[in-house]
């Protein structure tokens, strides 16, 4: 999944589904992989003034177990249309996972 990942990356106007492509064509990596449970989003928010001057902090969740009830998989609002104007420009996503690859 991470190396059909990373040639999507690499490649991002292959249209294949990613299950479709042969990994002999994928690089391979062979460093660390960080999982993390949340990110922090900082934003300006102008239609909301009560933070510093509309300044805005959202924590996004992604925790196999939230408060020992399940797993908690937030969603997130993606550009995948900049060309588009407003919200017509954005696709709804579920975070399944935040990582961090690392060479060292």
């Amino acid at each position: 999944m991470l190396r059909r990942f990373l040639y999507l990356q690499l490649d991002p106007m292959d249209a294949r589904d990613p299950e479709d492509i042969p990994l002999q064509e994928c690089p391979f990596y062979d460093g660390k992989l960080y999982v993390y449970n949340s990110a922090c989003s900082m934003f300006f928010s102008p239609s909301d003034l009560s933070g510093i001057h509309g300044m805005r902090r959202e924590y996004i969740r992604s925790c196999p177990m939230w408060r020992n009830e399940g797993p908690r998989l937030d969603c997130v609002f993606v550009v995948t249309d900049p060309q588009a104007e407003g919200m017509r420009s954005l696709d709804v996503a579920r975070v399944l996972c935040f990582f961090f690859l690392s060479s060292i």
